[in-house]
């Protein structure tokens, strides 16, 4: 007769002494020790020092744990005792006034305008103009979709999203202009490449006006948007 089939890891109490009985019936005496172990997952032979703990077992246990139940790995301290605020930096090396020059360029994400950069702008905006956020408005007047405000455009020429502004923690005094020119519509689920280049550097006494060109194309390779950034930065120290 076939014994039933049961599964080990499911036994408890009462059914892990029927188990093991069912063993012995079809294996002896002999293997008691072995159905045993068999019943508890586990294998003979195996050092106590090396069973898993029964958080292991479970899948709840690292392996580091098993050496600590040993004794024989001293334990880790994660703690950040030495971490210093002013170090966390994206640019670590920081940049003066008398480190740029004409011509370099820094590159901006692209960014595909969905629904959910126009929802977005109009909510960090307030503008609600149709143009903007009513699709059937804009077929009505000859547009193929949304058409994008410029200063939807306009702020993917944000120079934080690239590395620029990390470059200057320590030496930038400030923002001081910008003006743009919108040469193409910019409609919805286009994508656009924002990038900005030094154009000019005008040294002072302890600061120094760097002027930043910004351009924005689109995926035909259209130039949508061109203008310029000032920026006040330090002069190095000493």
């Amino acid at each position: 007769m076939r014994a039933k089939r049961s599964n080990p890891d499911c036994l408890r109490g009462g059914s892990l002494d029927r188990f093991v009985a069912s063993l012995l019936a079809m294996t002896g005496r002999e293997h008691q020790e072995s159905a045993n172990s068999v019943a508890c997952g586990r294998f003979n032979g195996v050092d106590a020092r090396d069973k898993p703990a029964p958080a292991e077992l479970n899948g709840l246990s690292h392996s580091s744990h098993r050496g600590s139940d040993r004794g024989g790995t001293e334990k880790k301290s994660f703690g950040m005792t030495d971490f210093d605020p002013n170090q966390h930096r994206m640019i670590p090396t920081q940049r003066w006034f008398e480190d740029f020059v004409v011509g370099e360029r820094f590159v901006l994400p692209s960014r595909t305008q969905t629904s959910a950069v126009f929802a977005a702008f109009q909510t960090a905006s307030g503008d609600t103009h149709p143009v903007h956020y009513d699709v059937e408005y804009c077929r009505s007047r000859g547009m193929p979709h949304l058409l994008a405000h410029g200063f939807q455009t306009l702020i993917h020429t944000a120079p934080g999203a690239g590395l620029f502004p990390f470059m200057v923690e320590d030496s930038l005094v400030g923002f001081l202009e910008q003006s743009s020119r919108f040469l193409k519509p910019v409609y919805a689920d286009d994508t656009i490449y924002p990038a900005l280049e030094v154009t000019e550097l005008v040294p002072g006494r302890t600061t120094g006006v760097v002027t930043l060109g910004s351009t924005v194309f689109n995926q035909r390779k259209e130039l949508v948007l061109e203008g310029m950034q000032k920026f006040l930065i330090r002069r190095r120290p000493g």
